[in-house]
């Protein structure tokens, strides 16, 4: 058995960036009040904004891998028929190699 996905990855990282705009944690802005939990999604989403924040980074400084490591990192969401985003993993990892290959990074 699968639960639902709580928040996807361009909420999370939406939510964290509030957060710290303001001043507050992401857990007080969703008004969780178990210390545990809200001390596990304040990490969780920390981890979100730092990758959002060094692939921005890295897509900004160009480079070879700028572009991909953008796409690895999330910045490119899919969208099932529902609307709901979604990353596939090995199709994510096929546009890769192939932009790769494409220009000659890779045999």
């Amino acid at each position: 058995m699968t639960s639902a996905r709580f928040l996807t990855t361009s909420q999370a990282t939406l939510l964290a960036a509030t957060a710290q705009r303001f001043g507050q944690r992401p857990s007080s802005l969703l008004g969780l009040t178990e210390p545990r939990v809200a001390l596990d999604l304040d990490q969780a989403l920390h981890i979100v904004l730092a990758k959002a924040e060094r692939a921005a980074v890295q897509a900004s400084t160009g480079g070879p891998f700028g572009r991909l490591d953008a796409i690895l990192a999330g910045q490119t969401p899919r969208y099932d028929e529902h609307g709901l985003a979604y990353e596939d993993v090995k199709q994510t990892y096929s546009e890769v190699m192939r932009a790769r290959r494409a220009e000659g990074l890779v045999n």
